[in-house]
């Protein structure tokens, strides 16, 4: 059941982080696959796209909790 009170400023600072959060994850997705590209030996560049893989996973989780926590204040825009 969604919330009827508005965000209070903590909640909206949470909020702002959360989605800075995601960008950051997107930054460095696009740094581990331009490193991985630009890489020569197989084995690190193995790590460089596990490391984007990892970037990817963060990405989604930080998405998901601030939509669960989003969803919670519907009337804020």
């Amino acid at each position: 059941m969604a919330e009827s009170r508005p965000m209070t400023e903590r909640e909206r600072s949470l909020f702002a982080i959360l989605r800075t959060a995601m960008e950051k994850e997107r930054e460095a997705q696009a740094m581990y696959t331009e490193a991985a590209l630009l890489c020569d030996d197989p084995v690190m560049r193995a790590v460089l796209e596990g490391f984007h893989a990892d970037e990817k996973r963060h990405e989604r989780e930080v998405t998901a909790r601030y939509h669960q926590f989003r969803s919670a204040f519907p009337s804020e825009g």
